[in-house]
């Protein structure tokens, strides 16, 4: 028995300049829609910086509105460190230091990154806003959830230049034994506002 076999031709159709035209459109909406989110990031530190810290990096958080040329104008002194344990028996390894300001302009949020290290291997780090400390007496009658929520607490106003800041860090959960604790600054803001620089004249 013959099998009829019938060809079948396929013609593609042509773009058509709606569908071009649509393209663009969708295109340059899309552009300018980036471009306005963009811009509001850029003019909205606080909301982009909430917006980052939701973000998995895995770096420690830091603010847009930081300035790098700002770090290395900061002094750190006056570092030490010690064993404490808190009122729900946790152990606790306190880090002090104090920032001095050594720019010619005011600054705000000085973040300070803490490495606690054991044979020179980092176990532990932390991250917190300098101008919170909390005294030894204190940390003998609060537990770690609220050492924690006093960490959350917005640091005092700006730093005015030659002002010192003290910085304290608290790594909790980890074993005792950690015999260096490395510190440097992560992130400074230039306070908002803040005069032009003023230079002595002689």
């Amino acid at each position: 028995m013959a099998v009829e076999r019938h060809a079948r031709t396929f013609v593609p159709e042509e773009t058509s300049a709606s569908t071009l035209a649509t393209a663009l459109t969708l295109l340059s909406a899309l552009l300018l829609t980036f471009g306005l989110v963009a811009l509001f990031m850029v003019r909205n530190h606080s909301w982009t910086d909430s917006v980052m810290a939701t973000l998995p990096f895995p770096v420690p958080r830091a603010t847009l509105a930081a300035d790098p040329a700002l770090v290395p104008q900061m002094h750190l002194g006056d570092l030490r460190a010690w064993d404490a344990t808190l009122a729900d028996q946790t152990h606790a390894l306190i880090t002090e230091a104090a920032v001095t300001n050594d720019a010619l302009v005011s600054v705000r949020r000085i973040m300070v990154t803490a490495e606690a290290r054991i044979d020179g291997h980092t176990v532990a780090m932390q991250t917190a806003a300098c101008g919170k400390s909390v005294s030894n007496r204190l940390l003998r009658r609060i537990g770690r959830d609220e050492l924690a929520a006093l960490r959350e607490i917005d640091p005092p106003g700006p730093v005015r230049p030659g002002e010192r800041l003290p910085c304290q860090l608290a790594f909790t959960g980890i074993a005792p034994g950690v015999k260096e604790v490395v510190l440097r600054i992560a992130s400074v803001e230039p306070f908002p506002g803040h005069p032009a620089r003023a230079f002595d004249q002689e």
